[in-house]
């Protein structure tokens, strides 16, 4: 039987499995045990997830979104100013997962 655990932080993220034997944790795109919860759309819709949003929030502050996990079950919608375009704090957690 496998088991997979989630930790959808504020600050950070991770994901973990158990198939009866062996622990894994699950790495993120950069290869770190937790990603970071954050996510930034840029000038051109690109998006960045994880680390790269986290080092990128200062140069797109209208277009980030972090402490989202704050939120979820409530109605508020992050709004990137730049980019045009809203998503609710479920849709948030799930691009961070989907890393």
């Amino acid at each position: 039987m496998n088991y997979i655990g989630i930790d959808l932080g504020t600050t950070n993220s991770v994901i973990a499995s158990f198939n009866g034997k062996k622990t894994r944790v699950w790495k993120s795109p950069e290869q770190n045990d937790v990603t970071p919860s954050a996510i930034v759309i840029g000038d051109h819709g690109q998006r960045y997830y994880g680390r790269r949003a986290y080092d990128n929030i200062f140069r797109y502050p209208y277009d980030s979104a972090t402490l989202f996990k704050r939120m979820l079950g409530t109605k508020q919608v992050i709004h990137f100013k730049n980019a045009n375009t809203d998503m609710t704090p479920e849709e948030c957690s799930a691009e961070i997962l989907r890393v």
